[in-house]
């Protein structure tokens, strides 16, 4: 089976028969630029869709077998398991790192209740520090803060589309230059005043971050600094370049794509242990233990 730029009714029956393993098979080059001629098709499909990237766009509707062929593509993209591990690995140490530093725990602790809008963005820069750190020591690629920006904007509803949507945080990179940024909500709605919540999405941004990080590292000849890495950085490079991200509207593909399987994973897991961290800090103050007398060192996996 070969896929063309441009997905044509038969390329999309050999899509929708194929086995996993035989659309694995394909380059990865031409299974991102199906993706891209799969998203232009439904927009053209389904012209909402084209006006705005968030309207729903159903296994079921109009598009149901294009959008069927992108979650199969999604699905037959993953990262190795040596890049899984440095996700592992780089949670912890910044888990680790985030309880070692006493004047970033006090913030925290006080998030909820008693902290400025401006002292919460420097809380949540300081996490992300943190994490970019962690992840530094952990690969030693040339991973770097990100600048973590913040905007408000309240939920948007569409009455046209009948729906509504709340966007959280977002990360944004060009592949063309290396330009990259995190945007966060500051809007209510998006419960920003709540430590755990917001911690989650930074979380969830900066394992985009880093990941695009380590496509431009490839990109730019650091492939012998990447290691076991190269193959995941070689492919989040590849899907920066092919523009073949797909867009939330298409829920199932969406949630399907390697980058978005792993951040979701990597803010669940970072959920769990956030709290179990504060759970320690408060039974520490119960017991009337400084925190000097404690470490804290994150459950294995």
């Amino acid at each position: 089976m070969r896929l063309a730029r441009t997905v044509t009714d038969a390329a999309l029956s050999e899509l929708e028969t194929a086995s996993a393993d035989e659309i694995q098979d394909l380059p990865i080059v031409e299974r991102f630029q199906a993706v891209r001629a799969l998203i232009d098709e439904i927009k053209v499909i389904v012209p909402e869709f084209a006006e705005y990237s968030g309207y729903p766009v159903t296994e079921h509707g109009p598009a149901g077998r294009q959008a069927i062929a992108l979650r199969r593509l999604a699905e037959s993209v993953r990262h190795t398991q040596t890049y899984l591990a440095f996700l592992e690995e780089s949670r912890r140490a910044t888990l680790e790192r985030i309880a070692n530093d006493e004047k970033l725990m006090q913030r925290i602790e006080r998030y909820d209740h008693d902290l400025s809008d401006d002292l919460r963005k420097f809380t949540l820069r300081e996490i992300h520090k943190h994490h970019a750190n962690a992840s530094q020591k952990t690969c030693f690629a040339g991973i770097r803060r990100t600048n973590v920006g913040f905007f408000e904007e309240a939920r948007q509803y569409y009455p046209r589309f009948k729906m509504q949507i709340l966007v959280a945080g977002y990360f944004n990179g060009k592949a063309n230059n290396g330009q990259r940024a995190i945007s966060i909500n500051t809007h209510p709605d998006t419960q920003f005043d709540k430590i755990v919540e917001i911690s989650q999405t930074i979380h969830h941004e900066t394992v985009h971050d880093q990941a695009f990080q380590l496509g431009m590292i490839y990109k730019n000849g650091g492939r012998a600094k990447l290691g076991d890495m190269a193959q995941d950085a070689k492919i989040i490079r590849t899907l920066f370049e092919q523009q073949a991200i797909i867009p939330p509207g298409i829920r199932q593909a969406y949630r399907a794509q390697l980058h978005e399987v792993v951040a979701r994973d990597q803010e669940d897991g970072f959920c769990v242990e956030f709290i179990g961290l504060l759970q320690d800090r408060q039974t520490e103050r119960d017991l009337n233990i400084p925190s000097s007398e404690t470490g804290y060192i994150p459950a294995a996996a």
